[in-house]
């Protein structure tokens, strides 16, 4: 079994709000009914290498409407009034080195954008845009924050069971949704129809779209926190295909109620080895998903989701 070197860079926005202005210092609300976001523009990778996010413009629509523009400091802080809010990351935004300004480095946002969330009073919002950099080329480095694993496209849910009485699910029936799947590291092994098995360390798990308290309050954060397997297999013509993603059902936090599934046969062209079994590359994918609880026999969520993935 391999190990492949996969950490993800994730530029954690730990998203807090302060009406029109964006603090460092410790936090007091202005009013007591206000919750906060809170927002660090600097991570630190595993190997102690920290990036700053530059000149990004985040707008916050909801409840209040307000635009930071200032992401001079380390960290941002935004209290809000309690309510449904989307933030959306926009500008012309980059992400450097810390200690060399000058260097700036190529990274791919994965989450959705923008993202929606909710408030409570009093309560501490955290949302996170994750980036993904790529290899830095030393081939002397066993696992970097250059690189790492994700899917990511649109889930489209066209059905729900029970219908009588309605299940939870079917206020999402009909919907559209972005999604990302991110995870540092997997390790790769071969399977018994030839193919590449994949197994993931702890998922974040993203969705965008309108707010949905079951979609982003429950289901995203549920499933974040617990580990994944898929496999890339052989198909018809030595074409290659995305199949079996089936999340595991327990997190550093115990069991986790949600179980997603994602089924495709969708044929592409990939690159297999000399024993023809397929290499860890990019590819796209079209599955049918189903999400159901574990506690229950009952309810279940059904679609199609469309995208891109990548095990490094």
């Amino acid at each position: 079994m391999q190990k492949l070197s996969l950490a993800a860079c994730a530029l954690a926005m730990l998203i807090a709000a302060c009406g029109e202005s964006s603090s460092t210092g410790p936090y007091t609300p202005i009013r007591a009914t206000e919750g906060v976001m809170r927002l660090p523009l600097v991570s630190t990778a595993p190997n102690g290498v920290q990036y700053r996010l530059v000149g990004a413009t985040f707008v916050i629509t909801g409840t209040e409407s307000l635009t930071i523009t200032d992401t001079s400091p380390d960290t941002l802080k935004v209290p809000l009034v309690p309510g449904t809010y989307s933030i959306q990351l926009e500008g012309d935004w980059h992400v450097e080195r810390v200690g060399t300004p000058s260097e700036i480095v190529p990274v791919q946002l994965i989450s959705p954008n923008p993202m929606a969330f909710s408030l409570a009073e009093r309560d501490m919002r955290e949302i996170r845009f994750l980036f993904k950099l790529p290899a830095d080329g030393n081939a002397n480095v066993g696992i970097t924050v250059d690189e790492g694993g994700w899917i990511t496209g649109t889930m489209r849910f066209t059905d729900h069971s029970p219908r009588d009485p309605p299940s939870e699910y079917a206020e999402l029936v009909g919907q559209e949704v972005p999604f990302t799947i991110s995870f540092e590291f997997a390790y790769l092994s071969r399977n018994y129809w030839r193919g590449l098995s994949v197994a993931t360390n702890e998922l974040v798990v993203q969705f965008g779209g309108p707010y949905s308290a079951l979609l982003h309050d429950h289901i995203a954060r549920y499933l974040s926190g617990d580990t994944a397997r898929f496999e890339l297999n052989r198909g018809e013509s030595n074409l290659i295909y995305f199949d079996n993603f089936t999340t595991m059902g327990m997190s550093t936090t115990g069991n986790t109620p949600y179980h997603l599934q994602m089924t495709g046969r969708h044929l592409f062209r990939g690159v297999l080895d000399s024993e023809q079994i397929p290499v860890s590359q990019p590819f796209p994918f079209t599955a049918e998903v189903t999400l159901q609880r574990y506690d229950t026999s009952e309810g279940m969520l059904r679609g199609v989701a469309t995208g891109t993935g990548t095990t490094q």
